[in-house]
């Protein structure tokens, strides 16, 4: 519930209406098929490392760990502005579902108010945390069953207008638009930017890596929470793209209107569906739940932004304030500067939801590219260290993330727009600013294959207490269980140091 709540936002109830105009229904739905699988590559080898070694700071630990320390730094402080602008980008979204009902009021007094909400949950720390996006992950989860469901019913013409839709909206030559070119290239340009959309609303399934250390048993509970989050979340994003390409025509003049509109019930596609039946009073109702989307979306963002910053602090690459705890044991600095930076939310306030929206998607998109490229680059690392060959959909994966990344942006070329190419980029600025900042100044290399410590710190804590049950020397059951419990290569590692340990032998790491 913790991945659905920071998943399930505006890039599927708002941002599939720009995709649907642009690249039409079918290209739509194989884009976020597409990225559905490369999501699931990523989630993959983040359960894998996880599984083996869990890790409190998430996929940057593991880059640190496994790659080398710039690219833990680089990716951290990526990371972390992603999800300070993400809170930015959730606010600006709620403070114009919210005018749906009070137009005349300025849209920065919702933002403060949705910004004090932020803060006192994420101030009570996880437990609190917890549960409220436990809840409202349940909303949203029945908010998507109730979309497949009136969909399905206007598909088989159960509307008010008992128009029998079928697959009409599939085979009246629009299920492959044209963009930015005439003929097979336009339609490849068209799908191409499915894709950007697609990895816009999967982004954030990883965030699951972040809230390791709050699990009781990561490595059971892990694996467990990825493959469920993988599979709610690939089923009703398809499910509902898809039906809604069937019901709402891609150049329907509805359809067109609400992408122009502010970011309100009215800017939905869903809602454009509701409209095209002639079902009224829906609208409010859908407006409500959108704002539950986009709150839960927004603590979600705080709440990692936090933890990131905290992890980089305790860690030295960020100033040591950031990790000093009050009472309750939340890093107060960071829940502050986290807060501060998301005060860029009320430039809406002179440039207008909609174009702020529009900016806000275009460098998130580039940002969340970065994490998934590093999960995948550490995980390939990861897998050389134990010397497993042919991690093929990794390397897939990897590949198309990388390409969709780098040309997430090129509609800045034609024609020339500065102010667009820099504000899809500065993501991708950001990240190699802070790669190569940290390598000149602390004169870091990649970490060699056979230094890099492979040892579960688990393995070794269980197998001390082990001693201390047992006697020394002693291999018991919890030692065995462990080694069972690992994959055939971990195991063999496993066993190796707890030989080693037997024999009061010091584990070198480059033994492994």
């Amino acid at each position: 519930m913790i991945a659905l709540g920071g998943s399930i936002g505006t890039g599927l109830t708002i941002g599939t209406g720009g995709g649907l105009a642009t690249s039409g229904p079918v290209s739509l739905t194989l884009g976020f098929l597409f990225m559905g699988i490369i999501c699931y590559a990523v989630m993959a080898a983040l359960a894998e490392m996880g599984t083996y070694m869990p890790h409190d700071r998430g996929f940057p630990g593991y880059a640190t760990q496994f790659v080398s320390p710039e690219l833990g730094f680089a990716v951290g402080w990526a990371y972390y502005l992603k999800y300070t602008l993400a809170q930015a980008n959730n606010l600006n979204a709620a403070a114009y579902i919210i005018e749906f009902w009070s137009p005349g009021v300025n849209g920065g007094v919702w933002i403060a108010i949705c910004l004090c909400l932020m803060v006192t949950i994420n101030y009570f720390g996880a437990k609190s945390f917890g549960r409220v996006e436990y809840l409202l992950g349940w909303v949203k989860v029945a908010t998507m069953a109730m979309l497949i469901c009136i969909n399905i019913v206007l598909f088989f013409g159960g509307g008010p207008t008992h128009d029998r839709i079928g697959f009409r909206n599939w085979t009246n030559g629009t299920a492959f638009l044209e963009f930015k070119a005439k003929g097979a290239a336009g339609r490849f340009l068209g799908f191409w930017q499915a894709l950007g959309s697609g990895l816009y609303a999967y982004m954030g399934t990883e965030l699951l890596s972040i809230a390791v250390g709050e699990a009781a048993n990561p490595r059971k509970a892990v694996p467990s929470a990825i493959k469920k989050t993988v599979f709610r979340i690939t089923f009703f994003y398809i499910f509902n793209v898809a039906l809604l390409g069937l019901v709402v025509p891609a150049r329907d003049p509805l359809l067109r209107a609400a992408n122009k509109a502010k970011l309100s019930a009215t800017a939905s596609p869903f809602v454009v569906a509701l409209e095209i039946a002639k079902i009224k009073g829906l609208p409010h109702l859908l407006n409500a739940l959108f704002l539950f989307f986009v709150v839960s979306a927004a603590i979600s963002d705080q709440y990692i932004a936090i933890r990131t910053l905290y992890s980089l602090s305790a860690t030295g690459q960020a100033p040591a304030v950031f990790s000093r705890t009050n009472r309750r044991g939340m890093p107060m600095w960071s829940l502050l500067a986290s807060s501060l930076i998301s005060c860029v939310a009320f430039i809406n306030v002179a440039s207008g939801g909609a174009k702020l929206f529009k900016y806000f998607v275009s460098s998130l998109t580039i940002i969340a590219a970065l994490a998934w490229i590093s999960i995948l680059t550490t995980y390939l690392r990861f897998h050389h260290c134990l010397r497993v060959q042919n991690p093929y959909l990794s390397w897939v994966a990897l590949s198309v993330t990388a390409l969709v990344m780098i040309s997430r942006g090129w509609v800045a070329f034609v024609p020339w727009d500065h102010v667009t190419f820099i504000l899809t980029y500065i993501g991708l600025a950001w990240f190699l600013v802070m790669l190569v900042a940290y390598k000149l100044v602390m004169r870091s290399k990649i970490v060699p294959a056979r230094l890099v410590d492979l040892t579960p710190p688990e393995l070794i804590d269980d197998y001390a207490q082990d001693d201390d049950d047992n006697g020394a020397g002693q291999d018991g059951g919890a030692g065995r269980a462990l080694t069972r419990a690992l994959p055939a290569k971990a195991a063999t590692l496993a066993r190796r140091v707890l030989h080693r340990k037997g024999q009061g032998e010091k584990t070198d790491p480059a033994v492994l």
